[in-house]
């Protein structure tokens, strides 16, 4: 659906709740939050990349998102800025949470400005609306903040010192987003560059008595060199936007937390255990065919809201190992010292040796009484919080399975099912291992389906793919296979050492 085509000075009301403000081309973009007045009251209103978050208002290099719910009162509007380059013509799009297009702006009459307020977000009788500026400033970004009450130099990017563990996630996520924006917006300018391009040679081929002429030649040249013109532009922003995320990734390297940053990280050198649980451990990498360079963490919180589920399908069994045993290193990692308990119950043999003498071993024979005891442990936790209170043993449990369904009776796996549906919120975490389509291909039980189902798959061999929650890109996971044997085992002992 298309939205408003607004004009300077032009403004319509905003019903959605949350917004998402994009620019195209790819522009250094900034938001100043000002009050009634249009002053902004101190430079943390000033959003960029020195300082990217204020209530209801999150910066990024390629995108505003305003919650209309969360700005603080004291902000009248939240004005959108972009850095301009000579002859530039910047497009505004305005879209709403689910994507759907609210309105756009084209500010196309612009001569020597450096820096453009193209539209603002405002306060009116109790709701929002939308403006569409166009207010231009010679000196950049920097005259754009004077105006406005901030006094400032260009901004610039100094690597983080320090990481509240809680933003882990978001920071992380937002590069994600970040990555998939600039990729449509790079997908998106090439398709417009093809059209054009075709639409323009299509035009020059109108009349047949001209076809061969040498008029009908020079206009094909044209609108090949435009076409070639126009991608070069969309290779050259795309390729700042892969620098830019890879050396924010790179920063952020420097300050992660073992348990979602890269082997070699200085957090896994001098690793002690947490003061308290983890935010999120990392489950493998993603990237996007365009840039295969950029590998961006993919994490998932903690506590665990799913089993998780390592698929072996087309895997050998030393490289199952090795992704399980990083995933076993990273929850353990995650977690203070006794914080988590693991139990391994290696029904096809090959993974007890991978993982070590941290966990107690046990085969299908003993699989039953242990899930009992889980189960009973699940409902206890829940007793207990009923009533008021907690348990003495306030350790997590993390059980790995590996090789489902290999001898298993229909009880069993009904126990596995209760537990990945009510464990997580009590402290007990699955975590599973089987070619994964191959059970459900082969007349699988419904109970076998459920499980498989509830869990979040992680495939080893090839390479799964999954679609971003922002404009629905295709990404290419790979697994987290973790350190060599020699480093794994001696992360091993100091992991097993603190639980």
């Amino acid at each position: 659906m298309t939205g408003a085509v607004l004009v300077k000075g032009q403004n319509i009301a905003v019903d959605a709740l949350r917004v998402v403000v994009t620019v195209a081309p790819r522009l250094a973009l900034a938001a100043l939050l000002v009050d009634a007045d249009g002053r902004a009251r101190t430079s943390a209103h000033l959003l960029t990349v020195d300082h990217q978050d204020a209530d209801g208002v999150r910066w990024s290099p390629f995108a505003l998102e305003v919650d209309t719910r969360a700005v603080a009162p004291a902000v009248h509007a939240v004005l959108c800025v972009v850095t301009v380059d000579p002859d530039q013509s910047p497009v505004t799009t305005v879209r709403d949470a689910r994507g759907a297009e609210l309105a756009t702006f084209t500010a196309d009459d612009l001569t020597t400005e450096r820096a453009v307020v193209v539209v603002e977000l405002y306060r009116r009788a109790g709701g929002w609306r939308l403006r569409a500026v166009g207010q231009g400033y010679d000196g950049g970004l920097v005259a754009a903040a004077a105006d406005h009450g901030i006094t400032t130099s260009a901004p610039a990017a100094p690597p983080p010192t320090d990481l509240d563990d809680e933003r882990v996630p978001q920071r992380v996520r937002a590069v994600w987003e970040d990555a998939a924006r600039s990729t449509v917006a790079y997908v998106s300018a090439c398709t417009y560059a093809e059209h054009r391009r075709d639409a323009e040679v299509s035009a020059a081929l109108a009349d047949p008595a001209r076809r061969t002429s040498p008029a009908t030649d020079a206009a094909r040249a044209r609108a090949e060199s435009r076409h070639d013109e126009l991608v070069a532009r969309a290779d050259a922003e795309h390729d700042r936007d892969v620098d830019t995320l890879t050396g924010e990734l790179a920063a952020l390297q420097a300050v992660l937390p073992a348990a979602v940053a890269d082997w070699a990280s200085p957090a896994w050198g001098g690793w002690s255990a947490p003061p308290r649980l983890g935010s999120a451990v990392r489950l493998g990498t993603v990237h996007a065919d365009l840039a295969p360079q950029l590998r961006i963490p993919l994490l998932t919180g903690l506590p665990l809201r799913a089993p998780l589920w390592v698929d072996t399908a087309g895997a050998d069994p030393p490289t199952t190992a090795r992704a399980v045993r990083a995933l076993v290193l990273r929850l353990l990692a995650a977690h203070p010292a006794g914080g988590l308990r693991l139990r391994l119950v290696d029904l096809v043999g090959g993974l007890a040796g991978a993982v070590g003498s941290t966990a107690v071993t046990a085969g299908a024979a003993e699989l039953g009484a242990e899930l009992d005891a889980l189960v009973d442990r699940v409902e206890m936790v829940q007793l207990a919080r009923r009533a008021g209170g907690g348990l003495e043993d306030t350790a997590g449990r993390l059980l790995v399975v590996h090789g489902l369904p290999h001898g298993l009776g229909d009880h069993t796996l009904e126990q596995l099912l209760v537990l990945a549906r009510t464990g997580a919120p009590s402290g007990v975490h699955l975590l599973l291992t089987g070619d994964r389509d191959d059970l459900l291909g082969r007349d699988a039980t419904r109970t076998l389906a459920q499980l498989a189902e509830s869990a979040q798959r992680l495939p080893v061999a090839g390479d799964g793919t999954l679609d971003d929650p922002w404009v629905g890109l295709e990404w290419v996971f790979a697994p987290d296979l973790g350190p060599d044997d020699a480093r794994a085992a001696e992360l091993l002992r100091a992991v097993a050492g603190s639980a």
